[in-house]
C-alpha cells in the first residue's frame, strides 16, 4: 500500500476498509521566460525587463506585483511571497556555465492545465512549458474516475491519502482503517508508572521527617488530584471506572495496571469512557485537571510556587532586619565593653597614683623616727 498511497489519521476516523485505484498522478503546470528578452547573466543585478512593475495572471485572476529592485532576484521574491498568485517561481539557467542565461521559471501550486501569465506592462513575457493535469483515482471499484487539483486527497471523514505512485491499471489498493487498544493500554501503563512515582515523591514530604515542602498545603492539593484522576467515573457499559479497564491498588498503595480487562472491553465503551481532551470523558477530566495545576497565569503549581518564593522572600527580609538589629546590639556592646575598660584604666591609674601618696607618706613617718 504504502508504494501507492500513504494513509493519515485523525481522531474522527472510523473504522471501515477502502480500496483505492490511482489513475493518474496529474501534473503541474509550468512556465519559462521568452527568449528574445532581456538576457540575465547576473540575477542579483539584472532582470527580464526593465519594468518596475508587473502583473500576474493564473486562470484569469490578476494581480500586480512590484518587486523591491529591479533585478531577477527579486521579481522571484516578490512572486513567492504573495502566496494567494498560487504559483512558486524560481531562476533556471538555460545557458552554459560560462555563458549563463537566466530565466524565470513559473510553476503552479495545484495540479491541472493552469494557465500562468507573467505581463511587463507591455508584453506577455512567459511560454508555457507543461500544461498541467489533474490527479485522478477511482474508490471502491466505482468505475467514475475522481479527480483532484492535489495529490492529497480525503478519502473518508478523517481518512487522508496521499497519492505517490499510479496504480497498474485495474489494480486495487486497499486501506484498511481499525483500532487497537495496544496504544491505549501502553498509555495505561505510563500513567501507572508515573502515577506511582509522583505518589513516592510526595510521600517524602509527610511525616515528622517531612522535606521542604512538610506542612505544605500543596502537598494534600496534589495528591487529591491525582485521587481524581483514578477514581474518575463516566462513559457507559463496561467501562465507566478506571478499575473497569484494568488498574487497581496494591496493600501499599501503589497502582497497578491488567492489561487483560482492556482487551475484553467493547471499543465503543472504551472510547466513550476515554472521549477526548476538550469535549467529555476521562481525557477532559484529566486536562482540565492537569491544566488546574500547570496553568502559567492561574495554576496551583505555579501559584504555589509563587507563594513559597514569597514567604522566603518575607523570611530572608525579616533575617535581615534581625541581622541588622543583632548587629547593632553586638556593635553597642563592644562600645560600652571599650567605655568600660577605658573607665577600668583609669580607675587603676588613680589607684596607683593613691597608693604612691599612701606609701610616700608612710616613707616620710619611718624618716622622722
Amino acid at each position: 500500500m504504502l508504494t501507492i498511497v500513504s494513509a493519515s489519521l485523525s481522531s474522527s476516523a472510523a473504522e471501515g476498509v477502502y480500496t483505492i485505484e490511482v489513475t493518474g498522478l496529474g501534473s503541474y503546470t509550468s512556465t519559462t521566460s521568452k527568449t528574445g528578452l532581456l538576457k540575465v547573466t547576473d540575477p542579483a543585478s539584472q532582470n527580464i525587463s526593465a519594468s518596475s512593475a508587473f502583473t500576474v495572471t493564473v486562470d484569469g485572476t490578476s494581480k500586480q506585483i512590484t518587486p523591491s529592485t529591479s533585478t531577477l532576484n527579486a521579481l522571484v521574491e516578490a512572486i513567492n511571497s504573495d502566496t494567494s498568485l498560487n504559483v512558486r517561481a524560481s531562476i533556471v539557467n538555460l545557458g552554459s556555465t560560462s555563458s549563463p542565461d537566466y530565466r524565470l521559471a513559473l510553476q503552479s501550486t495545484t495540479l491541472g492545465p493552469v494557465s500562468i501569465q507573467l505581463n511587463d506592462g507591455s508584453q506577455d513575457l512567459q511560454n508555457t512549458q507543461v500544461t498541467g493535469a489533474l490527479a485522478t483515482y477511482k474508490v471502491n471499484g466505482i468505475a467514475t474516475e475522481i479527480s483532484s487539483d492535489s495529490r492529497t486527497v480525503t478519502l473518508a471523514p478523517g481518512l487522508t491519502l496521499q497519492l505517490l505512485k499510479q496504480s497498474t491499471s485495474g489494480a486495487q489498493t486497499t486501506v484498511t482503517v481499525s483500532r487497537s487498544s495496544s496504544a491505549v493500554s501502553n498509555a495505561l501503563s505510563s500513567f501507572v508508572t508515573a502515577y506511582n512515582v509522583a505518589t513516592e515523591q510526595l510521600t517524602k514530604h509527610r511525616g515528622e521527617a517531612g522535606g521542604a515542602l512538610g506542612g505544605q498545603s500543596i502537598i494534600t492539593s496534589l495528591s487529591q488530584a491525582m485521587r481524581e484522576l483514578v477514581f474518575y467515573s463516566g462513559g457507559s457499559g463496561a467501562a465507566t471506572s478506571m478499575m473497569d479497564l484494568g488498574l487497581t491498588f496494591d496493600d501499599q498503595g501503589k497502582l497497578s495496571f491488567d492489561g487483560t480487562k482492556l482487551s475484553s472491553i467493547a471499543l465503543g465503551d472504551l472510547l466513550s469512557f476515554l472521549g477526548d481532551a476538550t469535549q467529555s470523558g476521562f481525557l477532559k477530566n484529566a486536562t482540565d485537571t492537569m491544566n488546574g495545576l500547570t496553568d502559567s497565569t492561574s495554576g496551583l503549581l505555579d501559584t504555589s510556587i509563587s507563594s513559597i518564593q514569597s514567604q522566603l522572600t518575607a523570611q530572608d527580609t525579616r533575617i535581615s532586619t534581625e541581622q541588622e538589629r543583632v548587629d547593632n546590639y553586638r556593635k553597642d556592646i563592644e562600645r560600652r565593653m571599650a567605655q568600660a575598660d577605658a573607665l577600668i584604666a583609669s580607675i587603676e591609674q588613680q589607684v596607683l597614683y593613691v597608693n604612691g601618696l599612701f606609701q610616700a607618706y608612710l616613707d616620710s613617718r619611718k624618716s622622722n623616727y
